[in-house]
């Protein structure tokens, strides 16, 4: 990808790139160790006789070093090479000084490079030219990313092309690409049937990840502003089942109950708006958002003693005061209005 650039080959998006789980599974992880090794011990051992190359060599690795270790990162992305891949073309230019004393062939050499790359930087930049273009040349490539597939479809949807946004999600599986499709429906008609929600086998492995997240926010979202007709019913029991799921953070697992709290309120039942509220508190301890909103729900319930209490317990554990300043403010003169 460095020295051969080829666009056909950077995918942008690898989550299905095989990642080692030892040093023999796979073998090619025993195999690009050695390689790693002897290429450091190699540029040790010619760091005086040839320090460009050893040069070259330390810097590749040390620029990867950057993003390497225990943090949880992307496992490949092609911009990490921006800073590395100087240390390759160092070693090439030290390679190619070497070979290269005609100054012929020096000179053909840097011309062809020069119109190589800058053919490649502007068939590339034409791909770049625009999101769609580059999303559709991405999906072109590398179809079986699902990542890049709910992306096309999200700007398809954008610009309002439902079925080629669709189109994109046919066959996706994933728990997001179920309610991506489910929300896009509701752009395109106004309504969505949620009895899918309902089949266990649909979400079998009980993961809400960043993707499945985006769906239950965006079709929640449309549910209550009225963008979108469907059955709330349906809806507030899906939202609750899904406390029995995996969650990245429990931050995450807190605002899918807010939202199942928003739902039974707009039921009418307040009862169960307020049991979600605390299994909210549960889940995320020291957020105070649920609480605000619950002591919102009692003073329309005429209920100023059970707000207060709410309130109290949002302003204690209220650890961001210009975070919550605002709904703090509005909340505390809604009772100042209640108590006059």
């Amino acid at each position: 990808m460095i020295l051969i650039p080829q666009p056909s080959s950077m995918k942008f998006f690898y989550e299905g790139y095989e990642y080692s789980r030892s040093f023999l599974n796979p073998i090619s992880t025993l195999t690009s160790m050695a390689a790693v090794l002897l290429l450091l011990v190699y540029a040790w051992r010619k760091r005086l006789s040839r320090p460009l190359t050893a040069f070259g060599i330390f810097l590749f690795f040390i620029g990867h070093g950057l993003e390497s270790g225990f943090f949880a990162l992307e496992l490949a992305f092609e911009h990490r090479n921006y800073l590395p891949m100087l240390g390759v073309i160092v070693v090439a230019v030290d390679f190619l000084d070497d070979r290269l004393k005609n100054r012929f062939y020096r000179y053909t050499t840097v011309i062809l490079a020069v119109l190589v790359l800058s053919f490649a930087t502007l068939s590339r930049a034409e791909q770049w030219g625009s999101r769609t273009s580059l999303y559709n040349y991405l999906y072109k490539i590398n179809p079986e990313s699902q990542r890049l597939k709910s992306i096309l479809a999200e700007e398809l949807t954008g610009q309002g092309k439902y079925r080629l946004a669709l189109n994109v999600l046919r066959g996706s599986h994933a728990n997001g690409a179920v309610l991506q499709r489910m929300y896009i429906e509701c752009k395109s008609n106004g309504e969505v049937d949620l009895d899918m929600l309902g089949n266990t086998g649909v979400f079998a492995n009980k993961i809400v990840d960043s993707y499945m997240l985006t769906g239950i926010i965006q079709l929640a979202n449309m549910g209550l502003d009225d963008e979108c007709t469907f059955d709330r019913h349906i809806y507030v029991d899906f939202l609750e089942s899904l406390s029995e799921f995996n969650y990245s953070d429990e931050k995450s697992k807190s605002k899918v109950l807010i939202y199942a709290g928003h739902y039974h309120w707009l039921l009418d039942d307040p009862e169960a708006a307020f049991n979600v509220v605390e299994k909210s508190v549960k889940a995320s301890p020291d957020d105070p958002m649920p609480l605000y909103l619950a002591s919102e729900w009692a003073l329309e319930l005429q209920n100023p003693v059970l707000a207060g209490n709410y309130f109290a317990r949002a302003e204690n554990i209220s650890s961001d005061g210009s975070k919550y300043r605002d709904i703090s403010n509005r909340v505390s003169k809604l009772l100042e209005s209640h108590q006059d």
